[in-house]
């Protein structure tokens, strides 16, 4: 019974079990922090804030929230953080066990195939230059980055900001790299929506432009729940009273952001024969250069939106709504048509 509903309805399943793993995360958060305020004079419990100061206090210095950095948290300060892992893991770990119920273990390896960087030869050079176009481009933006850090605050902040990540100043590019894998966004969430959500729809709906919005609308109502302790407290996001204007407008920047980003990880996902590797990097890097290489202190002016925006209008201008499918129908052709 399971089974049969899962294959009839698998993309409404996923994602419903990955809302209600991300949901039970949200709850566990909720009532740790009631329980908090009532230990700490009733003060609130803001979930980001405290990681980051427990972080933080670990490493006896500030050190951006990443997959290895939350793990020790977790293990050192205080397993609640582990929390914070289910919850971006939750599209994959939805994927596996929806994948595992309804196709068994051969549609889990079919799953775990979308880690290949290219599924045959006939797209190895387009996805060669696929991983190195997302590098060279995430490189010079942090690169970019540290360059205005520099010019406005002095070369000794550009240095400053090395404690954010482990590693010293001319370990850069190893730092830069190795940042892109361990964000607990890109590297924990990517098998769920690039992997299982994007082929399941794009098998059902027509147009890879609507696929890639829709899927983008629902990505970003799937991080809605983490914001529902701090509303129901009156809080904003790492501290301050909420101010709604302000909560809805980054609600909708966020929603723009997320979209776009969805366009874009759907071009390249095409372009590499349906691997989850860019959409990896692409969400891994950009969530990289946000917290450890971000120069928001400088401006408000919001450059990784723009940057997404304007590579998604840009693939809309070069592709139309197909978004390069039609080049990689060609190449699936052309790799049929070889000799075994």
């Amino acid at each position: 019974m399971i089974r049969a509903l899962i294959r009839r309805r698998p993309f409404a399943t996923y994602y419903g079990l990955a809302f209600f793993i991300a949901s039970m995360v949200v709850v566990q958060q909720y009532f740790y922090g009631v329980g908090w305020a009532a230990a700490h004079g009733g003060q609130h419990f803001e979930y980001n804030s405290v990681l980051l100061k427990g972080i933080s206090d670990f490493y006896r210095g500030p050190v951006y929230a990443n997959l290895i950095s939350i793990v020790w948290v977790v293990f050192n300060r205080n397993p609640v953080y582990l929390g914070v892992l289910i919850f971006g893991a939750a599209p994959t770990i939805s994927a596996i066990i929806i994948t595992a119920l309804g196709w068994g273990w051969p549609g889990v390896k079919r799953l775990l195939g979308r880690f290949r960087p290219w599924p045959s030869r006939a797209f190895r050079r387009d996805a060669l230059f696929t991983y190195g176009f997302i590098t060279l481009f995430f490189f010079v933006w942090s690169l970019v980055n540290l360059t205005i850090i520099g010019r406005v605050h002095g070369m000794q902040d550009v240095v400053n900001h090395t404690a954010y990540w482990g590693l010293p100043l001319y370990l850069f590019p190893l730092t830069f790299l190795i940042g892109g894998l361990i964000d607990e966004g890109g590297t924990s969430e990517e098998l769920g929506w690039r992997g299982f959500a994007l082929p399941t729809l794009l098998g059902e709906m027509a147009n890879p432009l609507v696929v890639a919005v829709f899927l983008g609308v629902l990505w970003w109502f799937w991080h809605f729940p983490r914001e529902v302790p701090n509303l129901i407290a009156g809080k904003a996001v790492m501290g301050g009273p909420l101010q709604w204007g302000t909560f809805l407008y980054y609600q909708a920047l966020f929603l723009v952001l997320v979209v776009a980003m969805s366009i874009v990880s759907t071009f390249f996902f095409f372009r590499t024969g349906g691997s989850v590797i860019p959409g990896i990097l692409l969400h891994g890097w950009a969530n990289f250069i946000s917290k450890g290489v971000g120069i928001y202190d400088i401006t408000t002016f919001d450059v990784r939106t723009c940057l997404e925006i304007a590579a998604a209008v840009l693939i809309i201008i070069l592709c139309g709504s197909q978004l390069g499918r039609v080049r990689y129908l060609k190449l699936q052709a052309l790799d049929a048509q070889r000799p075994a």
